[in-house]
């Protein structure tokens, strides 16, 4: 599985918190990142 965390806070001392992991195999296929899921259009991956 891919987990990707993003915390937005701008105007604080850190506004912006990235953390990523992809703990599967690394041949899989996927997909490019972009708008997959219709119903929610603010959110951006792959597949």
């Amino acid at each position: 599985m891919c987990t990707i965390v993003l915390s937005l806070a701008p105007g604080t001392a850190w506004p912006l918190l990235f953390g990523a992991n992809r703990d599967e195999r690394l041949d899989r296929p996927w997909d490019a990142p972009g708008r997959h899921w219709p119903d929610r259009p603010q959110v951006i991956g792959g597949r």
